[in-house]
């Protein structure tokens, strides 16, 4: 199914930051335009979706499409339920954190981190699996995404983290293309997170990776 940005508990631009005064964005919450397994953009929204997408290696999937080199046309953000569905990661914290981040991805925020402690916001490396399975931390966005938010859209719409992602990590690969799953050829752990393909007149995709 598609889903709406209210069914994750948190809304950008909406005070969800804790910073709703300043934020310098308004989502407007709608029924989703395509279906789950589809999970087809729409020009000016993110659409936000949840499907069994196979055994690709990875929870959760953001793709933003970009003109002029850093307007964001459109985008989507996946929960990959093949693995949401089975004992090591069916818990609702672990799920929501990997939408938030990747919804959060569509705005442009990059990682905080990437070595695993938790920074109390769903843009860390937490993982809320086995003995931290019912921690509630790391599932939203915190302040400081908020003020991230302010430096990107306060001036314009760049996406600001499109090559370098964050804090830390591996840089961007440029791929070829990407599966029928929106899995970037050449994917994997090992080379990062962050993939994009160039479309040409200025235009690109690019891909964030939230792996298992």
């Amino acid at each position: 199914m598609a889903l709406r940005t209210a069914e994750l508990g948190f809304d950008f631009g909406n005070g969800s930051s804790g910073n709703a005064s300043n934020d310098p964005i308004r989502t407007k919450v709608v029924t989703g335009t395509t279906t789950g397994s589809e999970c087809k953009p729409s020009l000016g929204t993110t659409q936000v979706c949840s499907a069994a997408y196979g055994a690709s290696g990875w929870l959760g999937l953001a793709q933003i499409w970009l003109t002029r080199g850093s307007h964001i046309a459109q985008s989507t953000a996946k929960a990959n339920d093949t693995y949401f569905t089975t004992p090591t990661y069916d818990d609702p914290n672990e799920r929501l954190h990997a939408l938030c981040q990747e919804v959060a991805r569509t705005f442009g925020l990059g990682h905080t981190s990437e070595d695993g402690p938790s920074q109390d916001t769903c843009m860390d490396d937490f993982s809320s699996t086995g003995a931290n399975a019912t921690s509630t931390l790391s599932t939203r966005p915190n302040q400081h995404d908020s003020g991230q938010l302010a430096k990107i859209h306060g001036r314009s719409d760049r996406f600001s983290s499109l090559t370098s992602g964050g804090t830390g990590g591996t840089p961007a690969v440029f791929v070829d293309g990407h599966r029928p799953d929106g899995t970037p050829n050449g994917a994997s752990r090992a080379n990062g997170h962050r993939y994009i393909q160039p479309h040409g007149n200025g235009e690109f995709l690019v891909t964030h990776v939230y792996w298992r």
